[in-house]
């Protein structure tokens, strides 16, 4: 008989605890959801004089949806280099409107492989995704780079 009183609770548990959680793909409020990991393929200009069609950029937020890494992949500041690298920049503090989302940071130490790398850091990260596009601007100690991709759907 106890056991039958909790069920009506259980039942009320049931639907207002959905509406009290905070929904971890919306940090707009917006009602939209926030994909966790995309990949952009565009056009990527080092130094307003390299430009490369195909590059592959991956945005990776994190948990809380406040911030992601920035995967750059490829990257080449001249056509003489002889290889070229991927580069990671994490923390790149991010704002969502809806599914739009602006971003802009200063002073990020990339990855370069798996290494910090202070000797590439990142300052005046400028950059929207927006309508599945990234377009984004930064400033490199080896350069200007410049961005702009459309989402690649598998």
């Amino acid at each position: 008989m106890k056991k039958l009183l909790f069920l009506p609770l259980f039942a009320l548990m049931a639907l207002i605890l959905p509406s009290c959680s905070d929904d971890d793909n919306n940090p707009g409020g917006g009602g939209e959801t926030i994909e966790t990991t995309t990949t952009y393929n565009g056009k990527l200009i080092v130094n307003g004089s390299y430009a490369k069609d195909s590059v592959d950029c991956k945005v990776e937020f994190a948990e809380d949806k406040q911030s992601f890494t920035l995967d750059i992949y490829k990257v080449k500041f001249a056509e003489a280099m002889p290889v070229s690298i991927d580069i990671a920049i994490p923390g790149i503090p991010a704002t969502a409107n809806g599914n739009d989302i602006t971003f802009s940071g200063d002073t990020i130490i990339p990855l370069v492989g798996v290494v910090p790398s202070p000797a590439f850091t990142f300052y005046n990260i400028d950059g929207e995704i927006k309508d599945g596009e990234l377009k984004f601007s930064a400033v490199c100690t080896r350069g200007l780079f410049t961005f702009s991709g459309k989402e690649v759907i598998e």
